[in-house]
């Protein structure tokens, strides 16, 4: 069901569903995941980087979640939040090739997209 909403873009929709899902499962990582996409989209990015964070902390060696919230952090203009957070991305996660692309690549691929 929340996976209709999400493909809709109705994010207030797949937000009410996750956040209840994340009550009844809340060391899932994929609903905390889903939540922060959406939180994403609705420009609630503080409590975005709270979903990702717990991401985190139930799978740190998931890529997306990294990314996500490097990406959240520029959309905040946080440039030195985000480069930290790719640091400790590559420091907990030394032989993830994923996540070592992310850090050599991602900052500069989302300023290269921004300045077209």
């Amino acid at each position: 069901m929340v996976e209709k909403y999400l493909l809709n873009r109705d994010d207030t929709k797949a937000g009410k569903i996750l956040e209840n899902l994340i009550k009844k499962y809340p060391k899932y990582y994929k609903l905390w995941l889903l939540n922060g996409i959406v939180k994403c989209r609705l420009n609630k990015y503080k409590q975005a980087i709270i979903c990702f964070n717990k991401v985190i902390t139930l799978k740190k060696s998931l890529e997306e979640a990294w990314g996500l919230l490097t990406l959240t952090y520029l959309n905040l203009n946080n440039i030195k939040k985000a480069k930290k957070i790719l640091e400790e991305a590559e420091h907990l996660n030394p032989l993830n090739k994923k996540i070592q692309f992310y850090s050599k690549n991602l900052i500069k691929f989302y300023f290269s997209i921004i300045s077209i």
